[in-house]
């Protein structure tokens, strides 16, 4: 695990903790590893034997992000060491402005965006999702919107993609992976206890108590969604500019 204790993909994880463990005829221990944006937690199941027996959950950031802003301080490469098990959860992030100022759409933000410099972004911190979100969105709207960092469903609300920022997609999400070289009949196995696990009922509900919605996948479709996600981050972070501090 490589948020503390008591974060979203904590509780997804410990939420599926006694349906694994009862799958798997094994008891499930959850170490928090946090840090490094997630450098140090996967750097260490990227160092273990590869049996099955030690697994990590791995949000966007340590996987699709951290090797484009600073490569040079990655203890390992994310696409060498490890092996995608299966995705959990993703969560959307949601744009929302004070009810005392004039911004009742996106169209209202990105047209003040255009006049004024005095319009701001507010997110999670440098380097995190939902800062390239953000930076993702001075993209395909073709503003320079100040972006501020500060420490830390909706079915009424439209995706940004049906405001005219044509292909504009972005979610928070982590998911499992394990270190390279373990077997594909270990992966398999671990994959068919994840996945039986978030269709369970009760565990359902408590992911989507968190605003996260289960997304349950084969290690190929997750492998598949891991190389997109890294090339679209890629990309913006080279053409933004975006640096590690």
């Amino acid at each position: 695990m490589t948020f503390p204790p008591g974060g979203s993909s904590d509780i997804v994880i410990r939420a599926l903790q006694p349906l694994l463990s009862e799958d798997l005829h094994q008891p499930i221990v959850i170490e928090n590893r946090a840090g490094a944006g997630g450098n140090i937690g996967i750097g260490a199941v990227a160092q273990a034997a590869p049996d099955g027996y030690v697994l990590g959950v791995a949000a966007a950031g340590v996987l699709t992000v951290n090797p484009h802003l600073n490569r040079a301080a990655m203890p390992f490469d994310p696409r060498k060491d490890l092996a995608p098990v299966t995705l959990l959860a993703e969560i959307p992030f949601v744009l929302v402005a004070s009810q005392k100022s004039n911004f009742s759409s996106v169209a209202d933000v990105i047209a003040a965006a255009k006049t004024r410099s005095d319009v701001s972004i507010g997110h999670g911190g440098n380097g995190t999702a939902m800062h390239l979100t953000s930076a993702l969105f001075n993209q395909k709207a073709g503003v320079s919107i100040q972006l501020v960092a500060y420490r830390g469903f909706l079915p009424d609300v439209p995706p940004l993609s049906e405001t005219g920022l044509n292909g504009f997609e972005s979610v928070g999400w982590f998911g499992v992976v394990a270190p390279a070289g373990t077997p594909p009949d270990i992966i398999r196995r671990l994959n068919a206890a994840f996945v039986k696990a978030l269709k369970d009922p009760a565990a359902i509900e408590k992911i989507r108590i968190l605003g996260a919605e289960p997304a349950p996948s084969s290690p190929e479709d997750f492998a598949k969604f891991i190389r997109d996600e890294d090339t679209k981050w890629g990309e913006l972070i080279a053409a933004s500019g975006l640096k590690a501090e």
